[in-house]
Order: structure tokens, then C-alpha cells, then sequence
């Protein structure tokens, strides 16, 4: 009986003690957490008074020792102690409390009594209560408009000499700065598919232990993936051109451009033409396997690689950038019509592949097409172009603008020939650098002026999966014309102005979409991207008798109205 009794004492005493302990992966993502939001909130830190990377460096054993919760939290707390005394302030907003924007603000973590002591929760809120609030040391804003709001930089984050991806502490310093910079300066962190705090669990044991160098860029890589956002990126061969990456040997690209319709890779556009008559490819063939592997392969392939908004941009991606193999040739099955085909095809080599991609783009910027209907490609017009363009144009009945491609800067002065009157078309949020995490409503976007000679004809803009970024605000802007509508298929999901940051000199630099972008109404763009008011897709049959589709579907719309 005593020896059942002192069995059961030990049970219960292991099984307290346990719920006690933390792991590895609990304790440096809550020193990812306390390390980042001291950067940014406690006065002597977010002023610049500590060396902040070797704060981190000093830490790390201190945590990797601690065992417990009670134990975690004192050395953080005995940290936060030596940082100096935060006294209390007064905080006064600028603005008032509707031009707030609160959705990615989450501090949340701070009061997790699993991973920390009340008394640790108390002082962290005590320092966001009276937070920091003069110029931040480590990011700056660039002013770029008249509004006073700008583009975000970092400064002073330093690279010593001796830093190295095979050093643990350099490897969490890394992703360290990455993680909070999302958490407090990416404004559609809370449009992500999965919470930011569980990226952080499950990609930091690979950070902590990755099998080799090519194995922790990766991890990095799915990080960035992670905010599903199309204006990401992190180019592992930027960082160093000798690393070997799984595509490195993959020189080789199909002569041919395919579009992924109905889960086939359908050919959309020849390149090299002498080679697709040598291997008898033509528009339209449906390629069900490329090199044995399907296009769910290839999702699955590239998924936790690729940064998309959407999964119309992430099968863009995956069609226009990642079909390269390390072979002259490989097989593909496919169908032309009712009838299937298995056969080896030859590949074009990277060196004449690109100017072939060049050579096939339209370069017209403008035509009249039959009916007497205006057709402008806007990636090929500029702005000292567009006042001869619109003599041409404003006698059409129709005007069908193409922004199917990536335009430049137009916009505006196209709404000024479009619309009668002036138009809110976008208002956006920046960072609140005085409150790390909340955002502030810019002045809404207008476009347009007063003009009783505006273009009364109907007009339709065309886009797809290829309208990015500025295509998707120029979308935005010349959709309040009086007579306007959008026709096409859902955009990248990635509007608005994109920031690029060098996390580690050398070592990740990296970007996301900078300011959050709305309709006026406050309806999202970002993921969503632009909806048409008429969807239309290319389609298998269209392809194989060369059509553009969606544009005789403008050209139907204008001598219709329907």
C-alpha cells in the first residue's frame, strides 16, 4: 500500500512539474516575441541605447538553461531590469479613434500565463502602456506624397564581419528580425491563412536545426511564403550565387508558354518557333503531365515556395517561372483534340530562352480596332505618349484598355479623360510608428477632374492573374469612369506599394505589399484582388484557334451593351 501511494505521489508530482516545463520551440519563440517588442516599445531600447543584436546573443544561454516557466520568466524579467526604468506617460493620439486601424494589433501573447509569470505579463504591459515614443531607431519612414506618409526602411541593423548562416545565434537573429518586422510593419498580416505566432512554432525548429545551408534558405523561404502575399519574395541565389539550390542545374525551359487551365498545362504562346515545329507542339495542346508530374505535383511541389495573394497568382508562377529542368528534353503527355499523345520533346537552353520571351510580347500600344472601337495595351504607353493617343481615340465608340500586363504610370491622367467629375477611388493604411502593430487611415485617392468633354463611349479594362500591384490600383482608379466596367479574371491580390528590406546585408533581403488597400466603401483588394463586374477565362478550345477570348468578349460587350 505505501508503495502504491508513493508511486502515485511521484505520478502526480511529474505529471505538475511537466506542465511546467517548456520546450526549446516555446522558449525562443517567446524570446522571438519579448525581444522584438522591446525593440519597438521599451524607451531605451527602441531609441537605440543597447546594442540589441548582442542583447539577444547575451540571452540566448540564459534561456536555453531555463527549465520552467518560473524560470523563463526570471530571466527575462531580470533582462528587462537591466534595460532601465520605463516611467509612466501620457499618451495622446494624433488622430482621432475611427482613424485607427486595429486588426493586426495583437499583443495578445503577453498575458499567456502557460509561458509566462503574472509578474513578467505585468511588467510587458506596463512598458505598452507607456511605450516609446520619439524616433525609432531601428525604422524610418521615406515621406513620398503630399499626404506625409511614406514608404518604411530599416536602419541600423547591423551585420558584423564574422556572421555566418552556420551559427545558431545568427540563424535566430535572422529570423528574429523578420518575424517582428511582419508582426508590426506588415499591414495585412491579419489576412494570412495561417496565425503569424504559429509560422513562428513550426518553422523555428528547422531554423534551430537545418540539415545544411540549402535546407535553412528554404525554411526561410517558407516563412515568406507564409504571408500569402504576391509582392514577397526571398531569392535564395541573390544571397549566394554559389549555393547550390535544387533548381540550380535547371537551366533548361519549354520553347513554348502555357497557361494552366482545367489542370492541364495548355500551350498559350510559342517562343521559339523552329523548335516547336521540330517537336510538333501547337496552340491549344493540353499537356497533362510535364516530365511526369501533373499540375497538382507541381502545386504541391511549389506551394511552400512561392509567396501568392491567391491561387490564380500562384498558378501563374508556377507556369510562367518554375518549368525549368535540368535535361535537353523530357517527356509529356498531352491531348490535341480527341486524341492523346506520349513523346520526348527538346528544350531551349536559359541563354536565348529570355530574348524569345521578349520578342513575343506585344508591342503595339494602341489601334482602332473593326466596329471603330480604341484599344490601348497600357504596358507599352507612357505618359508623354497618351496625349496623341487620346486625340486618336476619343472620336471611338468604345475603348477596351488592357492592363493584362503591368502598366506605367498613367492612371491618373487616363481618369482625367475618362470620367466628368472627380472620383474617390482608394484609401489605404500606413504604420503607426508611434504604436507598433496599429495603422492609420491615409486620405482617400482621388482621381479624375471636372470635365463636361469626358469620353462617353463605353469602356472595359481587362485584366487576370498578370494585373499586379500598380496594374491593380490602375484597375481601381479607371473603374470610376462613368461608363466603365472590369472584364477578365481574379488579379494577384497584391495592391499597392511594395517595401523591400534588407533583414541581414547579404544575407535575406526581402519585400511585402507596404500599406494596406481598400475601396472607399473599406472593402478589401489585398488576397482578393480586383473582381471583375463580367468574368471570362481563356479556355482550351480558344487557345487551339488562337483567339483571344477575353477580348472578343469586350469587343461583344461594346456592340451590345451586354
Amino acid at each position: 500500500m505505501k508503495n502504491y501511494l508513493l508511486l502515485l505521489f511521484l505520478f502526480v508530482f511529474q505529471l505538475g512539474f511537466s506542465k511546467d516545463q517548456l520546450t526549446e520551440t516555446d522558449k525562443l519563440a517567446t524570446t522571438c516575441k519579448v525581444w522584438g517588442f522591446l525593440k519597438y516599445y521599451h524607451p531605451n531600447v527602441a531609441s537605440g541605447k543597447f546594442n540589441w543584436d548582442e542583447e539577444l546573443y547575451s540571452i540566448l544561454p540564459k534561456v536555453e538553461e531555463a527549465k520552467t516557466k518560473e524560470e523563463f520568466s526570471t530571466v527575462i524579467e531580470d533582462w528587462i531590469n537591466r534595460l532601465g526604468e520605463v516611467p509612466k506617460i501620457k499618451i495622446v493620439d494624433a488622430f482621432p479613434k475611427e482613424n485607427y486601424f486595429y486588426k493586426n494589433l495583437d499583443l495578445s501573447w503577453i498575458q499567456n500565463n502557460k509561458f509566462l509569470s503574472t509578474s513578467l505579463s505585468k511588467k510587458l504591459k506596463h512598458i505598452e502602456e507607456n511605450r516609446y515614443q520619439g524616433q525609432q531607431y531601428y525604422i524610418y519612414e521615406i515621406i513620398e506624397d503630399s499626404e506625409g506618409t511614406g514608404i518604411l526602411n530599416l536602419q541600423n541593423e547591423k551585420t558584423t564581419e564574422d556572421f555566418t548562416w552556420e551559427k545558431k545565434q545568427f540563424r535566430l537573429l535572422t529570423l528574429f528580425r523578420y518575424w517582428n518586422v511582419i508582426e508590426y510593419f506588415a499591414p495585412n498580416k491579419y489576412k494570412i491563412d495561417k496565425d503569424w505566432s504559429s509560422c513562428l512554432q513550426d518553422i523555428l525548429p528547422k531554423i534551430v536545426n537545418p540539415k545544411d545551408e540549402v535546407s535553412y534558405h528554404y525554411a526561410l523561404l517558407e516563412m515568406v511564403a507564409n504571408l500569402n502575399d504576391s509582392h514577397a519574395s526571398y531569392y535564395i541565389m541573390d544571397h549566394n550565387r554559389h549555393l547550390k539550390t535544387l533548381e540550380y542545374n535547371c537551366v533548361n525551359m519549354l520553347p513554348f508558354e502555357v497557361d494552366i487551365i482545367d489542370n492541364y498545362f495548355v500551350v498559350s504562346k510559342l517562343y521559339n518557333d523552329a523548335l516547336c515545329v521540330k517537336n510538333d507542339i501547337q496552340m491549344g495542346d493540353a499537356i497533362e503531365k510535364l516530365d511526369g508530374k501533373t499540375v497538382q505535383d507541381y502545386i504541391e511541389l511549389h506551394k511552400n515556395k512561392i509567396p501568392a495573394s491567391n491561387n490564380a497568382y500562384l498558378l501563374n508562377q508556377i507556369s510562367k517561372f518554375h518549368l525549368r529542368f535540368p535535361n535537353k528534353e523530357i517527356e509529356i503527355s498531352f491531348s490535341r483534340g480527341k486524341n492523346n499523345f506520349v513523346k520526348k520533346i527538346e528544350l531551349q537552353g536559359s541563354d536565348n530562352y529570355f530574348g524569345d520571351v521578349e520578342k513575343s510580347k506585344n508591342k503595339e500600344k494602341y489601334k482602332i480596332l473593326e466596329g471603330n472601337i480604341g484599344y490601348l495595351n497600357l504596358e507599352n504607353i507612357y505618359p508623354k505618349n497618351l496625349e496623341e493617343i487620346l486625340l486618336v481615340i476619343k472620336e471611338a465608340k468604345g475603348l477596351i484598355i488592357d492592363i493584362r500586363n503591368y502598366p506605367h504610370d498613367v492612371h491618373l491622367l487616363l481618369a482625367d479623360f475618362l470620367n466628368s467629375k472627380p472620383k474617390e477611388f482608394a484609401k489605404q493604411i500606413y504604420s503607426d510608428l508611434k504604436y507598433p502593430g496599429r495603422y492609420i487611415w491615409e486620405e482617400m485617392q482621388v482621381c479624375g477632374k471636372e470635365n463636361p468633354n469626358y469620353y462617353k463611349g463605353k469602356v472595359v479594362i481587362l485584366v487576370n492573374e498578370e494585373s499586379f500591384s500598380h496594374s491593380e490600383w490602375t484597375a481601381m482608379c479607371l473603374r470610376t469612369a462613368d461608363n466603365a466596367i472590369v472584364m477578365g479574371s481574379q488579379t494577384a491580390g497584391a495592391d499597392g506599394t511594395n517595401f523591400n528590406f534588407k533583414i541581414v546585408m547579404f544575407h535575406f533581403l526581402t519585400s511585402f505589399t507596404g500599406k494596406g488597400v481598400f475601396y472607399p466603401d473599406g472593402r478589401e483588394t489585398q488576397r482578393i484582388g480586383i473582381v471583375p463586374d463580367i468574368e471570362v477565362k481563356p479556355t482550351i478550345d480558344g487557345l487551339r484557334g488562337m483567339k483571344d477570348e477575353v477580348l472578343n468578349r469586350a469587343i461583344e460587350y461594346i456592340e451590345t451593351g451586354k
